[in-house]
């Protein structure tokens, strides 16, 4: 959910002018938990993968994925919660992209909680020869870093892929977070 937040704000730049988390310890959504010595990392992840949006100039990120959700009850409620009529849809990928000093960052999420997802990133008046890739996911959409499995869920080693002038396809991982950068010639 953290990522999906992210994505959201950062696909709105043009509109938003700031966007904090408003208590990072100790909370629902808290970057750090702490407990006497011992410290866990329940989101952190989410916020370093998204880190080198920082400063870069946002540009858009379409998504033609598969609908994960189409509307079922919960999201029905929700609609009507807000009184918008528009159907609510989940899709299987979302992200956001933004470009600094030449290299482009994508972050994106599978919201898929079973199944891996193929990517095909196409670049738009731009080519890259690889991308350096790193994914946040775990065994179990439902695992999370507890006081006693502190890196339960972390950061993979970061691993290149290859791309093809203006398109890169890697999997995604279920309910994983990845970021991909590299290079545009």
């Amino acid at each position: 959910m953290a990522a999906l937040t992210l994505d959201v704000f950062h696909n709105h730049a043009d509109k938003l002018a700031m966007a904090n988390i408003a208590q990072l310890i100790n909370v629902l959504q808290a970057l750090l938990l702490v407990q006497e010595d011992r410290c866990i990392k329940p989101t952190y992840h989410v916020f370093d993968l998204y880190r080198p949006h920082k400063g870069a100039q946002a540009v858009r990120f379409i998504t033609a994925a598969e609908t994960v959700s189409d509307g079922e009850e919960s999201a029905t409620r929700c609609r009507d919660l807000y009184l918008d009529k528009q159907p609510f849809r989940l899709q299987a990928v979302h992200g956001s992209a933004s470009v600094r000093d030449g290299a482009l960052c994508v972050t994106v999420v599978n919201t898929h909680p079973t199944q891996a997802v193929d990517l095909d990133l196409e670049v738009y008046q731009g080519k890259l020869n690889e991308a350096e890739m790193v994914t946040l996911v775990a065994d179990d959409i439902h695992a999370h870093n507890t006081f006693d499995q502190p890196e339960r869920v972390c950061l993979s080693s970061a691993w290149t892929v290859t791309a093809r002038e203006q398109h890169l396809r890697v999997a995604l991982p279920a309910g994983g977070v990845t970021r991909l950068i590299g290079k545009l010639s």
